[in-house]
């Protein structure tokens, strides 16, 4: 308020300077006094919006908890979904996990076979030859 008050004087002064050099229908003339214009209107506009101070009966700290209340429920809700959805992958790949660790014992299984049967291969090969040679 006080720099428009200010303003206000500083292009009075300047006004009355240019009014008597000038003709009132000089563009500088009538362009300070625009200025002029504006800088009264501001101070009225300053005036009528003056800042005052009100109370009501609202607790701004329960407001404040209420509205965090609310939106963590929001996100408790979107936590649920979610943790229901990754609890079918677990349980999903939980259920692979146990078909692999079976598969596996299988492919143990397979592979001691594979090998008994190729040293029996090997020891009947070489029991021919010796009966051969014999």
């Amino acid at each position: 308020m006080a720099n428009l008050k200010t303003t206000l004087l500083n292009l009075e002064i300047k006004r009355t300077e240019l009014t008597e050099a000038y003709e009132p229908s000089y563009p500088l003339v009538q362009e300070v006094g625009e200025a002029n214009s504006q800088a009264v209107a501001a101070i009225a506009d300053a005036k009528a919006g003056t800042v005052h101070e009100e109370t009501t009966d609202q607790n701004p700290t329960h407001e404040w908890v209420r509205n965090g209340n609310g939106q963590s429920r929001g996100d408790l809700v979107g936590l649920k979904a979610r943790s229901s959805a990754l609890s079918g992958a677990v349980r999903t790949l939980h259920d692979r996990a146990l078909k692999l660790d079976q598969q596996s014992v299988v492919q143990q299984e397979l592979l001691r076979t594979a090998k008994a049967d190729e040293d029996s291969y090997l020891l009947f090969r070489k029991k021919r030859e010796e009966a051969r040679i014999g």
